[in-house]
């Protein structure tokens, strides 16, 4: 599949295989839910209290484990979306897995920001990073796992480019109802309880970077199993090759019906 109708089609399979799936994708969202509310709560700690300083260390250690605790768990997620798409051999090497997301998925802290200024190269760099959770059953060695991962992010751009800008638009509009859902149960709060807030006496300056953190890292972390399975699907099809099953559909709708002229 190529192209935006390719895109559609692409992101409609992934909302499928999402719904095959509520518990582990709601699982998915709140451990992204989590780490967000982590870096929020560090950040404003540190505006906040003056002795934080002193503990910057132990928290940025805490928010490195249950980074490393959620690059795991991807990991394990994805291979089971492969073995639900139809892929077979032995069961993942935890050990692996953990030397492979470790070594790789820290530079998107950096990476993703850079790609991010050309626009066009944020979607196959994003795509990298989620293929390298993807493909990895942990026995690999990194730089091969990079390879196998960067050649899956390059295949079908328009297809890639596409479903990422549909992502996009969908992300606008979940961002714009939280920042919306945020200041109504201001409203809501002051006029039921009549308790103020930051966001009901200085809405201006209540959008600052604490703010930021939690309306676009959420947006992120709802976004982000429909991210994967959009990806598995890729995977499968450029991969892993068209199944069987998948073929005989095909096939049977090219045939011609019983009552149709020859």
């Amino acid at each position: 599949m190529t192209g935006t109708r390719g895109a559609l089609q692409l992101l409609e399979d992934a909302v499928g295989l999402c719904a095959e799936d509520i518990p582990g994708s709601a699982f998915q969202v709140a451990i992204g839910l989590a780490l967000v509310a982590g870096v929020a709560w560090a950040q404003l700690d540190l505006l906040r209290n003056p002795d934080a300083v002193a503990q910057v260390g132990w928290v940025a250690l805490a928010l490195a484990l249950l980074h490393a605790a959620a690059l795991w768990l991807q990991a394990r997620q994805s291979a089971g979306l492969r073995r639900r798409l139809g892929a077979g051999g032995a069961a993942p090497s935890a050990l692996g897995q953990w030397r492979n997301q470790l070594a790789w998925q820290p530079w998107g802290l950096l990476a993703l920001p850079l790609a991010a200024l050309t626009v066009l190269g944020l979607a196959q760099v994003a795509a990298f990073f989620c293929n390298l959770a993807l493909l990895d059953d942990g026995r690999e060695r990194p730089a091969a796992l990079a390879r196998r991962a960067w050649d899956l992010a390059g295949r079908a751009p328009l297809q890639l480019q596409g479903a990422q800008a549909m992502l996009a638009a969908l992300g606008l509009f979940i961002l714009a109802n939280l920042v919306a859902g945020l200041f109504l149960a201001a409203r809501l709060a002051k006029a039921l309880l009549g308790a103020d807030s930051l966001l009901t006496l200085y809405p201006a300056g209540a959008v600052n970077g604490t703010f930021l953190i939690l309306c676009l890292g959420s947006t992120w972390a709802i976004l982000r199993p429909l991210f994967v399975a959009m990806h598995a699907l890729r995977w499968s099809e450029g991969e892993a090759g068209p199944r069987g099953e998948d073929l005989a559909v095909r096939l049977a709708r090219l045939a011609p019906s019983p009552g149709a002229r020859r």
